[in-house]
């Protein structure tokens, strides 16, 4: 169930190089790496707690597809915006889950509120 997960727990999503634009600050996601996948209508994302216990680093997700950034939020940021997360196990690497609106779409405020508050995973960040 979606609420076993604790709020603190961070979430992290791909991000195509081509998807990252400059703001003042930096750089961000655009709002449409936020988008539900058209086949099951969810938005694939990663959690931290999971990988974490399976003896895995977020670092790691950087091996998993080059090419790719990897933002996060967490679960309590998720869930202010009247997301629902709800874990779905892959092969390729633990922690994996679907992230729903709970209209039934995420709209484009949403969106945009997820990507001008994401912040980027360093391929050195440390877990502590």
């Amino acid at each position: 169930m979606a609420d076993e997960i604790d709020g603190a727990v961070r979430v992290f999503r791909f991000v195509k190089e081509d998807d990252v634009m400059p703001t003042e600050n930096g750089e961000r996601p655009k709002s449409s790496c936020f988008s539900d996948h058209r086949e099951d209508g969810a938005m694939s994302v990663f959690l931290e707690d999971e990988i974490v216990a399976e003896g895995r680093k977020p670092e790691e997700l950087y091996e998993i597809w080059p090419g790719y950034r990897v933002c996060y939020h967490t679960v309590a940021e998720y869930r202010e915006l009247g997301q629902i997360i709800r874990r779905k196990k892959i092969a390729d690497f633990p922690g994996h889950a679907n992230v729903t609106d709970r209209t039934g779409k995420r709209s484009a405020g949403r969106k945009t509120r997820l990507a001008k508050t994401a912040r980027w995973l360093d391929r050195d960040d440390v877990t502590d």
